[in-house]
Formats: C-alpha cells, structure tokens, sequence
C-alpha cells in the first residue's frame, strides 16, 4: 500500500511537470508545442492498435479489438489534422477549418468506438467481427479524407475571425453526450473490466469529456483553450494505453477466464436446452425440477408437476409430414411461453410431450394454467402457411402432498397423462 502511493505521487509529480513544461512551450511556440503534442497522441494510438491486434490471438476479444482500431484510424486522422494545422503549409489544402473538421471526425469515431466497446466487454471474436470492424472503420475514415479534403462537403467547423461555428460547438456537445452514455454502460459492466480496467476506463474518458469540452472554448487556433484541451487528449489516451498494458501484457490471464466464463456459459446453455423449442431439454427440465421441488419441501412451499403431450401427433407426422410435426412442436412452445411466466420450469420431456412446474403452484393453479394452454392453443392464430391444423392436448397433474417423493410425483403425473388419454384425450386429470 505504501509503495503504491509513493508511485501515485511521483506520476502525479511527473503528470503535473509534463503539463507545466508543455503550456510554457505553447507560450513560446505554439506550433511546436502542437506538432509534439499530436505526435504523442498519434504514437499512443499506433501502440494501441498494435497490441491489440498483436495479442488477440491471446485474448480473442472483440472489445480489445475495437478499440484498437478504434485509436488507430483517430490516429491516421489525427495525423492529417497535423499535417493540415495552421502554419505547416505542407497541403494546399491546409487550414484552421480543415484542421478542425479533421479533429472532429476523429473525436466522433472515437468516442462512437468506446460506446460501441461498452456492449462487447467480454464478447469473443470471429472471422465476421475483424471484416466488420475492419470494413466499417475503412470506410468510415475513406469517406471523411474524401468529404473533407477533395469535395470539401463537410460543414464548416471554423471561420477565421469569428471562431468555431454553430455546428462544431454541437458536435463537440453531441460528442461529450455519447462519451456520458458510454460511461453508464461502462459502470454497468465494470465487472467484466475488473476494478483496475474500470477506473482506467472512467479516467480515460473523463479527461476526454473535459478536452472536448475545452475544444468549445476557444477563438484563437493558438489559445490556452486549445493547449489544455491537447494536453486531455494525451492523459485520455495513456489511460487507456495503460488498459490494454494491463489487459493484455500484464494480466491477460482476466481476459482469457472471462472469455473461458462465456463459453462455458453457452456449452452449458446449449447443453441444457432443446434446439428445436428452446425450452429445457429432458436433462435440463429435471435439474431445476429436483431443485425447485427441494426448496419447495424444505420451506413447506406448494409444488405441483404437469405434463402433457399433442393429441394424435402421429397422424400430424404421417400425414402432414416430420417437417409440419416440428413447426407443431414450435407451436406448443410457443403457446407455453405466452400462458406461464419466465420463472415457471418448462421444458421439452421427449418427442411432444412437454412437462411443467409453475413456481409454488398449488393443484388448482396448476389445473387453472393447464386449462389457460388449452385455451391459447385454440385461440393463438396459427403460423402463416401453417402446415398443420388446430390440434388438442391432453394433461395430467400430480402435486406435492402425502410426502409424496419427486419420482412419484413425476410418475404420477404422467399416470394422470394416460389416464386423460384413456378418457378421451382434451382433458386434464389431476392425481
């Protein structure tokens, strides 16, 4: 702890002489002072990038990606800003206007790159992810060179001796406004960034909203306005220089259990449901059965199981087809959906029959809701060009009562099943 804040310091210490030696060096050359500034900002972007795409492999993460492509192409836009600056003379297209139609554009793409990286933490990458990522950010910095720098259509940012316009002065607020949005969606999600990655996240883009709050400030292209708003640009960039540091040479171990904890999650969820409804597969169904059933005998909850299956769904195969006994099944699952909450246990139990567990429901709520799918399934419009026609169900209920086991409820519920066969199907029967 005590080494820690010794470091703190001395990088404050060295923030603050940097800060100082800068501004007194755009007091005596303002051009200078701009060209070296830039060159940092652009440096860091480059670095940026390359890490980023040097090290997904490692990571396999499109957040890092992103953003990495993300400083690069603010960075290539950044460096014509530079090369275009009042004063360089190096384009005949040079000037304070498209000087800062440039910066504008690259503030844009950035801060539109860091929302964008808000929603995709721990998303791991594709084939498809790199070609969009890469298509988009190319497009989008081909169309800004040739709006700005050959059309010249891009409205004007500044006037010489008057300032910046009316349409500068908005984007930079429309920009600091998509910045604040991604700092909510950042601390949202700051668990997938840990502790460290967040506050380097909050700081990066804080000292962002403050540069580009400054860059509505001034009138003079070599004013203190524009000096200090440089001298942000550069702390927002080693913020996040320092997250990519962190995340992907120092600790890529976080990242990579991250990216291990989602696909886990998917296998587990690919596991555990069936293709073909969606609902809970045989296995799946039954876990959070026996769970559900065990919080419910231990708090003296009310339980009941119901099971069901389609009315004469062989003659639905036989006659209409496999591929119309499926778009059935779907039917079903859909009509369960839309009778029971999200909390309710439903999955498929094998071939078309279906079982059901509404959280602590007793027989009557059971029976209530069984009859509701009833009703919806004769009710609920079928699908367009449906290859099937309007079919019944028959259900039975078993319900936790004389210290009644989980296999004998399930057993019995599926004797209450037949039984509802055996009586001339369309029928619930509750046991």
């Amino acid at each position: 702890m005590k080494n820690k804040k010794i470091a703190i310091s001395v990088y404050s210490l060295l923030a603050l002489l940097f800060a100082v030696s800068f501004y007194f060096l755009s007091q005596y050359n303002f051009l200078l002072y701009h060209i070296i500034i830039e060159f940092i900002a652009i440096s860091i972007g480059i670095f940026v990038f390359v890490i980023a795409v040097n090290t997904i492999n490692i990571t396999s993460n499109v957040f890092i990606l992103l953003i990495g492509t993300t400083f690069f192409t603010s960075a290539i836009l950044d460096l014509l800003h530079t090369i275009v600056f009042k004063g360089m003379n190096i384009l005949p297209v040079s000037s304070t206007n498209v000087a800062s139609q440039l910066w504008i554009s690259a503030r844009f793409v950035q801060a539109a790159g860091l929302l964008a990286g808000a929603f995709i933490i721990n998303m791991i990458i594709t084939k498809r992810c790199k070609i969009l990522i890469s298509l988009i950010f190319s497009i989008y910095f081909i169309l800004t060179v040739v709006f700005i720098m050959f059309l010249r259509i891009f409205p004007t940012t500044f006037i010489d001796g008057q300032g910046l316009t009316l349409f500068k002065k908005m984007m930079e607020y429309i920009i600091i406004f998509i910045l604040l949005i991604a700092l909510v969606f950042y601390s949202v999600n700051r668990e997938k960034l840990g502790k460290k990655g967040f506050y380097y996240v909050v700081a990066s883009v804080g000292f962002f909203i403050l540069s580009e709050f400054l860059f509505t400030l001034y009138k003079d292209d070599y004013g203190i306005y524009n000096a200090a708003g440089h001298l942000l640009k550069i702390g927002s960039y080693i913020f996040f220089y320092m997250l990519l540091i962190r995340t992907n040479l120092i600790e890529p171990l976080t990242l990579l259990a991250g990216n291990l904890r989602i696909a886990n999650e998917k296998l587990q969820d690919i596991a555990s449901h069936d293709s073909l409804t969606g609902l809970l597969n045989h296995s799946g169904v039954f876990k959070d059965l026996q769970k559900q059933f065990e919080i419910a005998k231990r708090f003296k909850k009310d339980f009941s199981v119901m099971m069901f299956d389609i009315d004469d769904f062989k003659k639905i195969n036989d006659q209409k087809g496999h591929p119309a006994g499926n778009e059935a099944l779907k039917f079903v699952a859909k009509i369960i959906k839309k009778s029971v909450r999200d909390l309710d246990i439903k999955g498929r139990y094998g071939g078309d029959e279906f079982i059901i567990s509404p959280i602590e429901a007793s027989s009557d709520e059971a029976l209530n809701i069984a009859q509701k799918i009833q009703h919806n399934l004769q009710e609920i419009p079928l699908p367009a060009k449906s290859a099937f026609e309007r079919f019944t169900i028959s259900v039975g209920i078993s319900s936790m009562k004389n210290g009644r086991t989980f296999d004998e409820l399930v057993k019995l519920a599926d004797n209450a099943l037949l039984k509802s066969k055996m009586l001339g199907k369309n029928r619930v029967t509750v046991i």
